[in-house]
């Protein structure tokens, strides 16, 4: 039997990198990239990228910032009720990201 890609893994970290927990039935039997990758266009891009990071070998760190990427969304600063911009213009919101918990 093949190994699974993502054995490594426990499905607490899985939920934490924000993975889906009714998908969790589907990854565990996931056993090449080749799979993985026929669910791309299925996934979510946040999900998929934290898939993609862990079967390449990175760790729950490194997934976590492949993550969160997606998190920051530029905000419109100063807009006035009626739609009339403020002197503010537009800025960028900054997101920290905090890497989920380790689990032993």
């Amino acid at each position: 039997m093949a190994d699974r890609l993502f054995d490594h893994v426990e499905d607490s970290a899985l939920i934490a990198l924000g993975i889906d927990a009714r998908l969790l039935p589907l990854v565990r039997v996931l056993t090449a990239e080749p799979h993985l990758e026929a669910l791309e266009s299925r996934l979510p891009a946040p999900q998929y990228d934290a898939l993609v990071a862990l079967a390449a070998g990175m760790t729950l760190e490194e997934a976590w910032q492949e993550v969160s990427k997606h998190l920051a969304r530029p905000v419109r600063h100063g807009v006035r009720p009626g739609g009339t911009r403020g002197r503010a213009g537009t800025s960028v919101c900054r997101v920290a990201s905090v890497p989920p918990r380790k689990t032993t």
